[in-house]
């Protein structure tokens, strides 16, 4: 289905798609064909136990998109757990914050969100980064 979808999409004109690839599609090798320009890792929360039975197999499945996949340039969540553990393995990966302290192990590749107003058309966020500041 989403091939035929992506076809579609790629024939009107789209260069690029972005999908969100779930623990389960991991494990059971859904998108094991797929090659990654970029790759988030935003958060790891309790919403699949009931397959993976336990918080360790539930990071290892998620884990697998890094370990196993062509995931692209790998950009992670700094305020998470698991994700400052992940930033120590993947050398190349961007550190992403909205803390004030931002210190991962992230090889000095970092974006911090510094200032962010939410209003009625969206939101306007500037930022902070290692290679410099801007505004959206």
């Amino acid at each position: 289905m989403f091939s035929m979808s992506w076809r579609g999409w790629w024939i009107r004109g789209a260069t690029f798609c972005a999908m969100e690839v779930s623990s389960h599609g991991l494990v059971q090798h859904r998108v094991a064909a797929l090659k990654f320009a970029a790759s988030v890792f935003t958060n790891l929360s309790r919403d699949h136990l009931d397959y993976h039975g336990d918080m360790e197999h539930y990071e290892a499945a998620k884990w697998l998109l890094y370990s196993e996949h062509h995931c692209g340039q790998a950009i992670i969540n700094a305020d998470d757990e698991v994700g400052r553990r992940w930033l120590a393995k993947l050398p190349d990966a961007v550190a992403v914050s909205m803390e004030e302290h931002i210190n991962p192990n992230c090889h000095g590749r970092w974006l911090k969100a510094i200032d962010v107003n939410y209003h009625d058309s969206g939101a306007t966020i500037r930022f902070s980064s290692s290679w410099g500041r801007w505004r959206n």
